[in-house]
């Protein structure tokens, strides 16, 4: 009875902490779509009232969302300096060079390269910013095997210092420009270099004993009490009598804005110098470990772990970690801290109770969907960009799989590269796109873009574009955009201007420039100072069933691209999960990305497990995106790889020794002594006649009679009546000599007998039955 009630507490608490679990999964989501419905609020036609730094963020969170990456990518090149084509950016838009800064030039180089394009200028730039970090010691070492010597030389401005390495490895200068030597001995091992000489060009070279080879490379510390040293990634194997060529000043820098190396934006740019595979990354190393401590700046540790990817700069990140899963180190304030922090640890796949500092954030969030914490240097923008970017990523068109280097092609875009805008049908030029174009210009649709991407004004309902080209715009669906003119107030009713009133309603629009401010229009009209077109004439398309406008519409017209409504219309699979790869071609219908193809979900999704190295599919294997280096999808089960058949080893090398002994036995070898088998005695029998016996049948009597299974008596044969003896004579052995004999006698009956003796008793006894 107790058992039972324990069985329904015990399932109420578990269907309890379902529930709670439920809940909570269910919360998080909302929090998270909160978030992300926010996020895109605030920056949806407002780009260019960001800080830089916040354009980025955000711009990387989004990008999941094609039509505010295209926004936000288009404006982050109007923002750069030179604008359109830039190759720097600075803290708000950028005018020139001398307003660019480091960190928002990195990151920027980073979101080129995560969409596929060209950030070879970009690094270029960065990479010119370097100064000579001298706040070091430097020293060289020249090394070679032991048990040999080497005389070397260092050749610089026209002078030549020359030093011995003994079978110790032990150096000794032998000769130097004085009082102006570069180098000096340290602890019997090392050439201490002068900071005066950082930024000379060294030609060093060693002939070593019997033509050994050397080794020259470079280590460093803070100074020379500091116990800890570093080596340098720069290492030279040489023979004996090459040299090399190097210079402190090429292994030991930092970027500067001006004349100021920021730490932070020194980290950022080294990290995505690191992921982009550009080896120059490791000439900043230097300044970042020897500061790390020293900054204010502590999120070091995480930027030096994704750098370096060493362990114990892991394990610091972990240890600031607060208690209720935060982190709290600099003056950016703990969002971003934590994000940088996190992302860190992610990117590395350390474990650090993720769910823990969801939860934190999830339960730090603001109503409204965005964070922001009360330190000073905290940006709910950045902050909450970051956040989500770190940990609830909506990645797709992000990265590698996203979209390729045509991704800002003017006629990717929508527009077409010409020799000048038609106005009249409401395209105009459109600066960020025209060198896609080459000595021409892109022309886009006037209505597919932001009032302030054209560089214009909104007018009001009852205000007219006055010495200027005025556009309908998505911006302002009820009012006007003003390029190149200013907005006046209407005066005057559309007929009393000589105007016609076009309703877009009855598929009636007026040309772009040609509208005109009046006091009489309703909703949908518009007063225009030409007769009326239709949809098609002024570029506009009315889009076909199951096919819906993907941006601006005015009535039936579409003046973006028809989509279609969902994946169906064009026999393609909906592929818009974050997480998800489709293989194939893509489509945006109003649905999410459309597949044709194989849409690669996770391996859960996909209705699989995951079988990791060790295992095997016992099934079929399918493509999933959740798949680390070694693991598959299996539509199965997974099971133990075998271990290795050394079963099969031992045979084969088994055979390979009875091969060879069998070529030595038939080549001689190898001999084997024949084990003796003593002879039988052999048995006597005395010749006398055999009783004669008539058979039945003309065959001859078997020598071992047939004994057949029934227990029937046989009928005996008919005897020939002649007189046989009452007895057999006995079998006598071979006649011995008398001791002889009887030896071989007693062995006789104490070995056991033989299988003829057996068959000849047996016969003899059947002759004795029949006789009877």
């Amino acid at each position: 009875m107790k058992r039972r009630y324990f069985l329904v507490f015990f399932a109420l608490l578990l269907l309890i902490f379902n529930l709670s679990l439920a809940k909570a999964i269910i919360n998080e989501t909302k929090q998270v779509d909160n978030a992300y419905n926010w996020l895109e609020n605030e920056v949806r036609n407002n780009w260019h009232n960001l800080k830089v730094l916040q354009h980025e963020v955000a711009l990387l969170a989004l990008a999941y969302n094609d039509n505010l990456k295209a926004q936000g990518l288009n404006m982050l090149r109007n923002r750069g300096y030179p604008q359109g084509n830039p190759y720097c950016w600075g803290e708000t838009t950028a005018n020139n060079e001398n307003q660019c800064r480091i960190k928002e030039t990195a990151i920027a180089s980073y979101i080129y390269n995560e969409f596929g394009l060209d950030y070879s200028k970009i690094n270029e730039w960065l990479l010119n910013k370097s100064s000579l970090f001298k706040d070091i010691q430097w020293y060289l070492q020249a090394d070679i095997e032991r048990e040999y010597n080497a005389t070397c030389e260092i050749i610089y401005d026209n002078t030549i210092t020359t030093f011995s390495i003994d079978e110790n490895k032990n150096i000794s200068i032998l000769s130097s420009p004085s009082p102006s030597s570069c180098f000096s001995v340290f602890q019997n091992r090392w050439l201490k270099i002068d900071k005066n000489c950082y930024e000379k060009d060294f030609k060093i070279s060693c002939n070593v004993s019997e033509n050994k080879p050397f080794s020259i490379s470079f280590l460093y510390k803070k100074d020379d009490r500091d116990s800890i040293w570093y080596v340098s990634d720069y290492f030279y194997q040489l023979d004996s009598g090459d040299y090399v060529d190097v210079s402190i000043r090429d292994i030991s820098i930092c970027l500067a804005d001006q004349t100021t190396c920021e730490y932070e934006a020194n980290a950022i740019a080294a990290y995505v110098l690191y992921v982009e595979g550009d080896e120059r990354y490791k000439n900043i190393l230097p300044f970042l470990i020897l500061n790390a401590e020293d900054n204010n700046n502590k999120n070091s540790y995480a930027w030096l772990y994704l750098i370096t990817r060493q362990s114990d700069y892991g394990e610091r990140v972990m240890e600031s970690k607060q208690m209720q899963g935060f982190w709290k180190l600099s003056n950016f304030g703990q969002f971003y801290d934590t994000s940088i922090n996190a992302y860190a640890l992610i990117k590395e796949n350390m474990d650090f109770n993720i769910t823990k500092t969801k939860n934190y954030l999830l339960g730090s969030q603001k109503k409204e969907g965005f964070w922001l914490c009360v330190e000073m240097g905290c940006e709910k923008v950045r902050d909450t960009a970051l956040i989500l970017y770190v940990f609830w990523p909506k990645g797709v068109g992000i990265g590698p799989g996203g979209p390729g280097p045509g991704f800002n092609d003017c006629e990717q875009q929508g527009g077409s590269c010409e020799i000048a805008c038609n106005e009249y049908n409401n395209f105009v030029e459109y600066p960020p796109l025209n060198y896609a174009c080459g000595n021409f210009v892109c022309c886009m649709n006037a209505l597919s873009l932001s009032c302030y991407e054209i560089g214009g004004d909104i007018c009001e309902d009852n205000e007219d574009c006055v010495n200027g080209v005025a556009f309908s715009t998505q911006d302002a669906p009820d009012g006007k955009c003003c390029v190149n003119g200013t907005c006046q107030s209407a005066s005057q009713t559309c007929a009393e201007q000589n105007g016609y009133i076009c309703d877009y309603y009855n598929d009636e629009f007026c040309p772009s420039g040609k509208e005109i401010a009046a006091t009489d229009l309703e909703y949908s009209e518009v007063c225009c100072a030409v007769q009326c077109k239709s949809c098609k004439d002024v570029g506009g398309e009315v889009c076909e069933d199951d096919y819906v406008c993907s941006g601006n519409e005015k009535g039936d017209c579409c003046f973006d691209k028809c989509i279609p409504r969902d994946c169906d219309v064009i026999n393609a699979e909906l592929c818009d999960k974050a997480g998800w790869r489709c293989v194939g071609t893509t489509e945006q219908s109003y649905e999410g990305i459309c597949c044709r193809g194989d849409c690669v979900k996770s391996c859960d999704e996909e209705g699989g497990i995951i079988c990791e190295k060790d295992q095997k599919c016992d099934g079929d294997e399918v493509d999933a995106t959740d798949l680390k280096s070694g693991e598959v999808c299996c539509i199965g089960e997974c099971k133990k790889k075998a271990g290795f058949p050394w079963f099969l080893i031992i045979i084969f090398l088994i055979l390979i020794i009875a091969a060879i002994l069998f070529f030595f036995y038939k080549k001689g070898i190898i001999k084997f002594k024949k084990k003796e088998i003593p002879k039988k005695p052999e048995i006597f029998m005395p010749e006398r006649p055999m009783p004669m016996v008539k058979p039945t049948t003309p065959a001859k009597m078997p020598t071992k009679p047939e004994i057949k299974p029934t227990p029937t008596k046989p009928i005996p044969p008919k005897i020939v009546p002649r007189p046989l003896p009452t007895t057999l004579p006995k079998i006598m052995p071979k006649t011995l000599p008398k001791e002889e004999g009887k030896k071989e006698e007693k062995e006789r009956k104490e070995r056991k007998k033989g299988k003829t003796e057996e068959e000849l008793e047996k016969t003899l006894k059947k002759i004795r039955e029949l006789t009877k």
